[in-house]
């Protein structure tokens, strides 16, 4: 004889009720939004920490209380756990997906998701949820249990000190010329404040890319375009440049040189740009086009080959291959340490980490002058504690299992 099936919030409750809380608080939280047109408000210490405290002891008091209560204890069980993370990864795939910028509409949901609060709710469950695994497994204290114990706290601590600790990140920007010391940064509000330490500019470096050939109409200054690609081409002395009609050979190619008179001269003086000789062929026409192009300067304007139908072939500006900063670092306490900062390898002191992100874009490689990211996140640390821990579990989970499989062998071969 068939039992009755079971209806929706029939205890004991399962799967469908674990992925029925995620969607109600999904409408919830994203209803809310819609209505109040507001993205949730950023916080920061002290406030951060004791939310932190509040959450922590109620995660402790509903264990207690799991003890009696059939619905808080199925809150740490399986089907929650996935229901939770399900929720959590979802929200985490809108941010993935959906370009993450300042929307005019109240749609931090999508545009803005760490400012949502929808990320603040999906987060919360989650924390809450796998701090209530964390608590279960934990008692008893036992070795199998130690792993799976080490995995999931290491998550929540992981998850809870990125999302608290984002409003407490500190961003600042400085500006350095070659030859001067600066301890002084600019915030995101642009007020100025200094710091415990300084840097001197020795020397700033660029390396570029050869300047790219582009098509330009020349009553609109537009790249031209063909099946919705620009036509921009990479240098190739080898094959050539081949667009519509035209197949452009490149002569003489000049990394840095200075224009006099009719001609590029191989010169590496302040406002040298980079020049080609072309030859173009007009397949079309039967005719051959020939002279030479160079991408503009801070000394020098651009110079281009025109072809019939207001058509120009242009030398674009040149790219930024690497940059980096040759520097001195000052402390307080009186110790100095020469460095170079490059881009994706930033450097560390007192608590900051200095990342190069710029220079004056109107000197080109001449540039003097260079642009530093300083970031200094409190909570970082506490992030890498948690991954650590991830690891440990892990690594002891692989331990204990190969333990345990050595001592069953053992036995079944006594």
């Amino acid at each position: 004889m068939k039992s009755p099936s079971r209806t929706m919030w029939e205890q004991p409750w399962g799967y469908a009720e674990a992925f029925a809380i995620p969607v109600a608080l999904f409408l919830g939280a994203a209803g809310f939004e819609f209505v109040t047109g507001k993205a949730a408000p950023t916080i920061s210490f002290p406030t951060n920490v004791v939310i932190l405290l509040v959450l922590i002891n109620a995660i402790i008091l509903l264990h207690a209380a799991s003890a009696k209560n059939t619905i808080i204890r199925w809150f740490s069980s399986i089907p929650a756990s996935i229901g939770a993370l399900t929720f959590f990864l979802a929200v985490s795939l809108i941010m993935a997906l959906v370009p993450q910028q300042e929307h005019p509409h109240s749609l931090f949901l999508f545009y803005n998701v760490t400012s949502s609060w929808l990320y603040y709710v999906a987060t919360g469950y989650l924390l809450i949820v796998l701090g209530m695994v964390s608590v279960r497994r934990l008692l008893p204290v036992s070795k199998k249990n130690i792993g799976f114990f080490l995995n999931h706290l290491g998550l929540w601590i992981t998850i809870t000190a990125a999302t608290f600790g984002a409003g407490d990140i500190e961003k600042y920007t400085m500006s350095v010329r070659e030859g001067a010391t600066e301890w002084r940064v600019m915030n995101t509000n642009n007020t100025i404040q200094e710091l415990d330490f300084a840097i001197q500019l020795k020397d700033f470096e660029i390396e570029e890319y050869p300047s790219k050939i582009g098509f330009v109409d020349m009553r609109t200054g537009d790249v031209l375009e063909k099946n919705r690609k620009k036509a921009i081409f990479e240098l190739d002395t080898i094959h050539g440049i081949r667009y519509n009609e035209y197949v452009i050979t490149i002569k003489t190619y000049y990394p840095t040189s200075m224009f006099y008179v009719q001609d590029y001269f191989p010169l590496s003086d302040i406002g040298a740009t980079q020049s080609y000789y072309i030859e173009v062929t007009d397949t079309k026409r039967n005719k051959i086009y020939s002279d030479w192009i160079g991408a503009a300067s801070m000394s020098q304007p651009a110079k281009y080959l025109v072809l019939p139908d207001s058509i120009a072939i242009v030398a674009l500006q040149p790219e930024a291959k690497k940059f980096s900063s040759r520097i001195r670092l000052y402390t307080k306490e009186g110790s100095t340490t020469d460095t170079i900062v490059e881009v994706n390898k930033p450097i560390t002191c007192n608590s900051y980490t200095i990342y190069q992100t710029g220079y004056d874009e109107n000197m080109g490689r001449w540039s003097e002058t260079s642009i530093f990211e300083l970031v200094r996140d409190p909570w970082l640390p506490i992030v890498f504690a948690g991954i650590f821990m991830m690891i440990a579990g892990a690594l002891y989970i692989i331990w204990f299992g190969r333990t345990s499989k050595t001592k069953e062998n053992y036995v079944e071969s006594i």
